[in-house]
């Protein structure tokens, strides 16, 4: 009984470290589409370069996850590290499972 308790108490807490790390995507997820929502509304130049900057970090998170659904995962992390945005993606959850 002692031990089965052990085991679950390890899978309890395997299950809310993935849950806290799932919720730390989220929270960074938002707070990216939180930044083109106030760059919209102003209107100056360095506004256009930030919008720029927000657009090709979209696309670069919507590539990532495309080739994560094809199965491209070493092109994924690839992407992922070279944009710096490997912690808006779902490249931490895709890597544990790469085949070897």
């Amino acid at each position: 009984m002692f031990e089965r308790l052990q085991a679950l108490k390890k899978k309890a807490g395997e299950s809310i470290g993935e849950e806290l790390q799932a919720g730390h995507v989220i929270k960074r997820r938002i707070e990216h589409l939180k930044e083109h929502s106030g760059n919209v509304l102003s209107s100056t130049s360095q506004s256009e370069a930030s919008i720029n900057q927000w657009k090709k970090t979209r696309l670069d998170r919507m590539l990532i996850e495309y080739f994560l659904r094809k199965g491209y995962y070493s092109t994924a992390q690839k992407l992922a590290q070279a944009s710096n945005i490997t912690d808006l993606t779902n490249i931490g959850k895709e890597s544990n499972s790469l085949p070897a």
